[in-house]
């Protein structure tokens, strides 16, 4: 089955940065009661379709990178959450490309600003620990 749960969390983000959400989803030809329903399910074509619309939408070539941070941590998708506990970088990373192994079915190539909001979730767990662990050495 090609469908899986949009996070309500990224609405968080979204508005932080200024985009407009019913007119993403009227644009990217999602229904505009996605989030309000809490269903929030979709394809992967409409997922990707979503990302695509955002970059658009967004003035800020960053905003993948940013994005991430602009969403609590507690709100994060549970396989983001998995990589924040990574012991390192590149487990990090396994942990999640075994995530969108399963649950992707799409053979397209993903939204480039989807693969920079992952990779920039990753770098963030990594940028935690390493605050922790001097905030500890320095104490």
């Amino acid at each position: 089955m090609d469908s899986f749960k949009i996070s309500s969390a990224l609405q968080t983000g979204l508005k932080a940065v200024g985009i407009d959400l019913a007119v993403l989803l009227r644009k990217s030809g999602l229904p505009l009661t996605l989030w309000t329903t809490g269903q929030g399910m979709v394809t992967t074509e409409q997922h990707f379709r979503l990302w695509r619309m955002v970059r658009d939408l967004c003035e800020d070539p960053a905003i993948g990178l940013k994005l991430p941070g602009l969403i609590p941590v507690e709100q994060h998708h549970p396989a983001i959450i998995a990589m924040h506990h990574a012991r390192t970088f590149r487990d990090a990373l396994q942990r999640f490309a075994r995530y969108k192994i399963l649950y992707c079915f799409s053979r397209e190539t993903p939204p480039p600003l989807l693969l920079d909001v992952a990779f920039m979730a990753s770098v963030a767990g990594e940028v935690r620990r390493a605050k922790a662990v001097i905030a500890s050495a320095t104490a």
